[in-house]
């Protein structure tokens, strides 16, 4: 039996004969799949009579009713929601997944009440070892619907561009752009500075059979390169990892906020309520349950989430290793503000992930008892690119049919090519008492090494501008964008196109460019200028007009355009043609970001942290490595250093230290590596009873963290904590310290 032919039985009314036949022609289909089949399609009509068949031929089962709810929410029956609901809690009280159904339900239901007492139920019901898991993972504009509740949002971008156009009336200094590194001069490679710096750093175990190496670099040098030389003779190393470029200058910042970038933003939490004092939106707890991650990191609490890359402005976009953001010792600052908020036994810390291989960085977490539950909060954050200072966050292969997704990369590539969020969560917390309140978001900034080919840190010159005015033309590719002031931009009505070229550091093969458009002065009409420096102005290939659209609504807009182009031809020469504006006023344009196929940015002169992980070693021998660099001017070598292979799976305590300490509260951190086995953290103060904490299954080192009330002041405490798995158990470590 076909669709078509099952879809005539039930207009005809015989629903359990078609049903029946249906589900014997084809095995592979449960009745809860044409049920909910048919609801998301939004054939409600269709999908009513087999749900009320569902739920009359197996009044008994949860997922029956559940099913039924759904329907009804789609159909506006809100009273016959509820009622499904209730029946399908009655059911199974104690069953997680029923739980995790029911809100999922209620989010898209808008029922913010319902949601707060179906997980307060959830917490009294659900049996020790479960969790709720729900991530509501909204954008601002979805919280505060219907449109008309964003007249407050509207209120204060416009405000803020009210700001920005005052701020454009006074005299522009003639900034350098304040995140960037310097270019190499010739001065600088006459100076006596080494042209290469090579210094090896830890090497980390990766279970049995891998481990990551660590080191600093940097060069004065055009170009540079390294790689990891490693082997079981320290006097003959004969394996090597593969030659890579050198970390490029730290030489852009994006600063994010809801007056600049909403749909950049998102807000795990249930409720986005207006704030007359502080004249911004807070968003209220519940915040989100995430379980994704309980063989690594553990249980978390989602608050929000900046998505900063411009090929990936809300994750939908395809995107190449090339035009990815270096992350590789960047800073993050992220400015909140919270409204009663208790944040119970959780502490809190950012990650990232790239291609689903998520990293949080754990060694040095956010304590913010403090507060007190209110005030502004302005967290700075350097992300390192040493696998010690993070943990991998894992999966949930219990819970999760596609767990698979977070799949293990090592740190370097996460770090390196950054394209998806970077996340503020809560760890090391009891979910059943987990954060309460409200936070505001102020705005993000990232620090960041950029690919941009027409950054002059990597090497590009503007040659030609005919712009007018007090505006330094180098800020549309100078690497700040999101700050309103960062652009470019030309007062009064235009007269003749406005033209921008650049010289580049080499020919490159141009595939992407991103307009990021300004807030008051948008650009609707570009063309490109291309071509190779042969000294003739006719060689200069210029495209067709093409129009930028605008969109003037502040809560959604994402202010961008991504350019694909296509083919395989090389350039020296980018330039760009602004021809029409949507403001009378003038013209602007915030950044322009350029990323080609070919390019590698110079190296940092700068230290730069690096890893390398390598696989395929031998359970207990000893290996031995160091780091090399080259450039044109030769190569470099740092020392050599040593690690043993652990011969089994047995985990490994590397450190126990005491991160903050009052009499009311102390934070212990654990590192430590369950070397691929279910592993649990063991501990005891003084001597007292042991207990214990999961430590994951992963085989990188990670962290977990435990917390102490109600200390004694003046007092000195002990803890002595230790990991076991089923193939063995680690060194016991003890820490002390003094209460004050």
């Amino acid at each position: 039996m076909d669709n078509d032919e099952f879809f005539a039985r039930l207009h005809a009314g015989d629903v359990d004969g078609g049903v029946k036949d249906f589900l014997a022609a084809n095995p592979e289909i449960s009745l809860y799949g044409i049920a909910m089949g048919l609801t998301n399609s939004d054939n409600l009509d269709l999908a009513e009579l087999v749900a009320t068949y569902y739920v009359k031929t197996q009044s008994e089962n949860s997922s029956a009713h559940l099913v039924f709810a759904e329907l009804c929410r789609r159909m506006g029956r809100r009273e016959d929601m509820f009622a499904a609901i209730a029946t399908a809690r009655n059911l199974e009280p104690d069953a997680r997944q029923v739980y995790n159904q029911i809100i999922g339900i209620l989010s898209q239901a808008g029922e913010i009440e319902a949601i707060r007492e179906t997980i307060q139920l959830a917490q009294e019901n659900i049996p020790d070892g479960f969790f709720v898991d729900t991530q509501p993972g909204w954008q601002l504009r979805h919280l505060v619907a219907p449109p008309e509740k964003w007249d407050r949002q509207n209120d204060r971008a416009t405000a803020w561009r009210n700001n920005l156009s005052t701020r454009r009336k006074a005299p522009q200094p003639n900034e350098q752009t304040e995140s960037s590194e310097p270019q190499v001069t010739a001065a600088d490679r006459a100076a006596d500075l080494p042209d290469l710096v090579a210094d090896t750093g830890p090497c980390h175990e990766m279970g049995t059979g891998g481990a990551c190496f660590t080191a600093q670099v940097s060069a004065h040098a055009d170009a540079a390169e390294y790689r990891f030389e490693y082997g079981g003779d320290p006097t003959n190393l004969d394996k090597a990892t593969n030659w890579q470029p050198l970390p490029g200058p730290q030489n852009a910042r994006a600063t994010l906020s809801l007056e600049t970038a909403p749909e950049s933003f998102r807000f795990d939490a249930v409720e986005a309520n207006w704030d007359e004092h502080a004249g911004m939106f807070l968003f209220k707890s519940p915040f989100a349950f995430d379980t994704n991650h309980l063989t690594g990191l553990g249980f978390l609490s989602l608050l929000v989430s900046v998505r900063p890359m411009s090929c990936q402005p809300n994750g939908s976009f395809a995107y190449h290793d090339f035009e990815t953001y270096d992350l590789r010792g960047a800073d993050y600052e992220l400015r909140l503000l919270f409204r009663n908020f208790k944040e119970k036994d959780f502490i809190f810390a950012i990650g990232l992930s790239s291609g689903w291989a998520p990293w949080m960085l754990t060694s040095a977490p956010v304590d913010l008892e403090n507060l007190n539950g209110n005030g502004d909060t302005d967290l700075a954050f350097h992300l390192p690119s040493d696998p010690a200072q993070w943990t991998f966050m894992g999966n949930n292969p219990r819970d999760q049919d596609n767990a698979e997704r977070y799949a293990f990369a090592p740190l370097d590539r996460t770090l390196s090519h950054g394209t998806d969020m970077i996340f503020f969560s809560g760890i090391a917390g009891d979910w059943r008492k987990a954060p309460e309140g409200a936070f505001g978001v102020r705005d993000a900034s990232l620090r960041y090494r950029s690919r941009c080919v027409l950054n002059p840190a990597n090497g590009a010159k503007l040659v030609d501008c005919n712009a007018t005015g007090d505006c330094d033309p180098g800020k549309l590719a100078d690497g700040n964008r999101g700050r309103g002031g960062d652009g470019w931009y030309q007062s009064g009505a235009l007269t003749e196109p406005v033209r921008f070229l650049w010289h580049l550091a080499a020919p490159v093969t141009i595939s992407t460019i991103v307009l990021h458009q300004d807030a008051l002065m948008p650009v609707t009409q570009c063309r490109l200028i291309l071509g190779n420096r042969i000294g003739a102005e006719d060689a200069l290939q210029v495209s067709d007009q093409f129009n930028i659209p605008v969109d003037e609504d502040p809560i959604s807009t994402i202010p961008g355009k991504i350019l694909r182009l296509p083919g395989d031809q090389t350039f020296d020469v980018f330039g760009i043609e602004f021809l029409a504006s949507n403001s009378p006023d003038g013209i602007a344009m915030e950044a322009i970001e350029v990323f080609a196929k070919d390019f590698t940015p110079p190296p940092s002169r700068q230290r730069v942290t690096i890893s390398q992980a390598i696989d395929g070693l031998t359970p207990g021998e000893t290996i031995h490595y160091r780091v090399a660099c080259r450039a044109i001017s030769g190569q470099t070598h740092g020392n050599v250093n040593s690690l043993s292979i652990p011969s089994d799976n047995a985990p490994i305590l590397h450190e126990l230290t005491v991160f903050s300490s009052t009499n009311a509260k102390a934070i212990i951190v654990v590192r430590g590596n369950a070397m691929g086995l279910e592993t649990t953290v063991k501990w005891h103060m003084d001597d007292g009873t042991w207990q214990e904490i999961p430590m994951g299954c992963e085989r990188t080192s990670g962290h977990r963290h435990i917390i102490i009330r109600d200390l004694d002041k003046g007092a000195e405490n002990r803890l002595t904590a230790k990991l076991i798995n089923e193939a063995g158990e680690s060194i016991e470590k003890v820490v002390t310290w003094m209460t004050y």
